[in-house]
């Protein structure tokens, strides 16, 4: 009963003001999950369009979101879903996107752009095996046994769409649902070691990238919860 009042009181409550003819400038604090966490600005255009910058990162737990996601519709194994979040450690999101809202009176949303999502961090070679190309760990050759960097560069399209509620003092509180789709991926893994055989280690390397660019291009694609705190300046 209670989630059921608070529902009504937000649908009855106005849309933020688009004063349609006006230039505005947001700020936005936005959680994307399991996508992003991160924050930005927004320029408000006439007839009610907007473009939106912003930057983030995707937190560990939601990593280990995707990897579990990844797990239950068999396009990992648990043991590759472990080494995933191993391995990405750390991440910085870059986004662009243009939103648009047909009507001045209400406050649907709909929204598309393109991120920079950047990833990185550290794995044995051991979980590169078990990683990039799915192989057993028992079959570990002796020469790539040691620790590797591996960083990861996804290209990726953003949709969202939802609605907009108006808050006292210029806030105003943005949700929706959205997907992000990867559409291409580039990996790069180097050995943090002196390798005794530099071309069977090169090949490896090379191997292990292959397969990381394949899983993220064929699988890395989400659905998205959207919530927006914004603040507008003027």
């Amino acid at each position: 009963m209670r989630c059921a009042c608070v529902l009504a009181v937000l649908m009855a409550a106005p849309p933020a003001s688009a004063r349609g003819g006006d230039w505005g400038l947001e700020a936005e604090a936005f959680t994307e999950f399991p996508s992003l966490v991160g924050g930005g600005l927004r320029l408000l255009a006439p007839h009610r369009f907007e473009v939106a910058a912003s930057a983030g990162w995707l937190p560990g737990g939601y990593t280990a979101v995707i990897g579990g996601a990844l797990t239950a519709i068999d396009a990992v194994t648990p043991a590759q879903a472990d080494a995933i979040e191993g391995a990405l450690q750390d991440s910085l999101v870059l986004r662009g996107a243009v939103a648009w809202r047909p009507w001045e009176a209400h406050g649907f949303w709909i929204e598309g752009g393109y991120a920079l999502l950047t990833m990185g961090g550290d794995a044995t070679g051991r979980d590169l095996l078990v990683l990039g190309t799915g192989a057993d760990p028992g079959a570990m050759p002796a020469d790539v046994e040691g620790d590797f960097d591996v960083s990861i560069t996804a290209h990726r399209l953003h949709f969202g769409t939802g609605w907009r509620w108006a808050l006292p003092a210029g806030w105003a509180v943005r949700a929706g649902l959205g997907a992000d789709v990867t559409l291409a991926a580039s990996s790069t893994v180097r050995a943090r070691f002196e390798p005794r055989d530099p071309f069977m280690v090169h090949a490896f390397e090379g191997t292990a990238e292959r397969g990381l660019d394949e899983l993220v291009t064929g699988y890395v694609h989400n659905p998205t919860l959207i919530v927006d705190l914004v603040y507008r300046f003027f």
